[in-house]
């Protein structure tokens, strides 16, 4: 795991444009073409919850990895859904204790050496700039195995933690949380290029970390994100694309530094679609938007090849 997650920091590093003025500028190396390594979305069910309307994060439990774990952006109860893999309703956890100001990403990880996964709930996302504190939420994942749907469940106040970041400077909206071994990385959300923001977990109770910028990626509208734990394989996406980066497509050579060794693959646009999650054994990936008007919104998969 610490070869995995010291990888997956050099990615976070490499997949950059360099910080340093007196270097040269970067070279735009964002593919166009589609690399067919996964299929075309197949089409996993209407979502039966019809109280899920603003899907914003998706995570595909450990507990059980037939169920999958979203939930609403701002506005919304402080509460997650479960769903099945053909969009079918397994019910409600409710948050004791917390606030969704505005949750933009989930997070579903499992440490070295632990026996339970760890839920990650980003409440980061600032659209008018209101904010100068970020929040993450962090949690055991619920003991899925025995689960009747659809479960109507509490997490209580107690396990639940909550870890207060601030950015260096100015303020930014943001959608997109990676946790990678106990540091996380949040990227924010704008329009010209997107900051890469680390930070280590956990940080003292009761303090309000500053987050270091690490990195500029040549991306813009960066909605949503994850890791696949196994490899250390990063999916990013944005309202119309969806990337992946390798571990083994990266170089630590300090001339890779202009480079982006990224791997543009199979997406077909959703209304306001902000998810992605990864099948924990990496054969491929869901997405999930909002609720297109009269519509229920559906739950699609991208098969790897």
């Amino acid at each position: 795991m610490k070869n995995i997650s010291f990888t997956i920091f050099l990615i976070l590093n490499l997949l950059t444009t360099c910080q340093d003025a007196s270097a040269p500028p970067p070279t735009p190396v964002i593919p166009e073409v589609i690399t067919p390594r996964f299929t075309d979305r197949q089409d996993r069910g209407d979502v039966e919850n019809t109280e899920l309307t603003e899907a914003s994060g998706l995570a595909v439990s450990h507990s059980n990895p037939d169920l999958i774990w979203a939930h609403n952006d701002s506005g919304d109860e402080a509460r997650l859904f479960l769903l099945g893999k053909d969009g079918g309703d397994w019910g409600t956890f409710r948050l004791e204790g917390t606030t969704n100001r505005d949750w933009e990403d989930i997070a579903l990880v499992k440490p070295a050496g632990a026996d339970t996964a760890y839920i990650y709930l980003a409440d980061i996302g600032n659209n008018q700039n209101n904010y100068d504190t970020l929040y993450i939420y962090r949690f055991p994942e619920p003991d899925l195995s025995q689960l009747s749907a659809p479960a109507q469940a509490v997490v209580p106040a107690n396990r639940i933690e909550r870890f207060a970041f601030r950015y260096p400077g100015q303020i930014y909206d943001a959608e997109t949380l990676l946790v990678v071994g106990n540091s996380i990385y949040i990227l924010t959300k704008t329009l010209l290029s997107t900051l890469i923001y680390y930070a280590p977990l956990p940080p003292t109770t009761g303090t309000v970390v500053t987050l270091q910028e690490v990195s500029t990626l040549a991306l813009t509208f960066v909605v949503g994100g994850d890791v696949w734990e196994s490899t250390g394989d990063i999916l990013l996406k944005t309202y119309d694309r969806v990337y992946l980066w390798e571990p083994g497509s990266v170089s630590s050579s300090p001339g890779m530094l202009y480079e982006l060794p990224a791997i543009r693959l199979p997406y077909t646009p959703e209304p306001q679609g902000e998810s992605i999650a990864w099948e924990p054994d990496g054969s491929g990936y869901y997405t999930l938007s909002e609720k297109p008007g009269n519509e229920p919104p559906r739950l699609f998969f991208y098969q790897r090849n």
